[in-house]
């Protein structure tokens, strides 16, 4: 698999697929992204589809996002 190999992340970085990416502009966040959802709260599910959202979660919740992600 892709990544796998010992190239590693690499390997995924110079495929033909990603050959538009600016690795270095992405990493330091200065590429904006394709899509932005409008959303109001951190935990906001509506772009998400139903039949994931209507599902009941397994195992231990997790702890809130950072606010900084807000």
């Amino acid at each position: 698999r892709l990544g796998a190999g010992p190239g590693g992340i690499e390997d995924i970085k110079r495929h033909a697929f990603f050959s538009t990416i600016t690795w270095d502009k992405l990493m330091k966040r200065l590429v904006p992204p394709p899509f932005k959802p409008a959303v109001s709260r951190v935990d906001e599910a509506f772009y998400f589809d139903t039949e994931f959202t209507s599902r009941t979660p397994k195992g231990e919740a997790l702890p809130p996002p950072p606010s900084s992600l807000c």
